[in-house]
């Protein structure tokens, strides 16, 4: 947030069964077992995600920065889904974003 804003952080238990997808969007073919997860919710009043980008930002080397690697986000993507979470991204330009992680506390 380069102009200043608001972070929030919350978290939460949440009984679910999720319905994994992957960068893509794509279901995954897996069994949806209803367990506890911890629900995390990050947002801000940033600047947003532009939409052509959202469905981009979890693949490797993606970036709109002049001096980013584009592995910031598809690291993460990738340990939660090696933990059998799941993250989301909700954004909107000049309004900020909302990512969401389902984060397991039982083993799958």
């Amino acid at each position: 947030m380069p102009n200043g804003g608001i972070l929030t952080i919350n978290a939460e238990p949440m009984f679910s069964a999720i319905r994994r997808t992957d960068r893509r969007g794509q279901r995954f073919h897996v069994p949806e077992k209803p367990m506890l997860y911890v629900n995390i919710t990050i947002s801000d009043t940033g600047e947003g995600i532009a939409s052509q980008h959202l469905n981009k930002i979890f693949n490797p080397f993606f970036t709109t920065k002049p001096n980013g690697s584009g592995l910031g986000l598809s690291i993460v993507y990738r340990i939660i889904e090696e933990h059998m979470g799941d993250i989301s991204v909700q954004s909107e330009a000049n309004k900020g974003t909302i990512f969401t992680l389902l984060l397991a506390t039982e083993e799958a």
